[in-house]
């Protein structure tokens, strides 16, 4: 049995905006819903995607109230280590880690880490 889940997005930087956030619709088919998406930027802070408000991300302890539980990284590298330190803190408890770095987390914390840079480097070698 498939059990609805909700997951947040944080985004500091300008490549996540196109990494991450293309369509955060799609998710729905996995039963995953967005519920939140934070960003450290005030041009983009206020405003709409997908129908969510970006929030600022000083207001990521906001999600303890949501329930939410996963959370996708996609932050400077050295941010990431604090950003999941401060998901952590509130009650996440899954982190799909975009960042290139390896994170620390408790071990009731479940962490995937996609490094976009090093799958783009094995590409090559598929492609002879």
């Amino acid at each position: 049995f498939f059990k609805q889940k909700t997951a947040y997005e944080i985004k500091e930087c300008d490549w996540s905006s196109d990494v991450c956030s293309s369509d955060l619709e799609g998710f729905s088919i996995y039963g995953l819903h967005i519920k939140a998406v934070f960003d450290n930027n005030p041009k983009k802070t206020g405003k709409k995607l997908n129908g969510l408000i970006i929030e600022d991300i000083a207001k990521l302890k906001s999600i303890r109230s949501k329930n939410i539980n996963m959370a996708i990284l996609a932050v400077p590298s050295d941010q990431a280590q604090r950003i999941a330190d401060e998901l952590v803190d509130n009650n996440v408890r899954g982190i799909l880690n975009f960042t290139s770095c390896r994170i620390e987390v408790p071990k009731n914390v479940k962490v995937i880490s996609i490094d976009i840079a090093l799958d783009m480097a094995r590409l090559p070698y598929y492609m002879q």
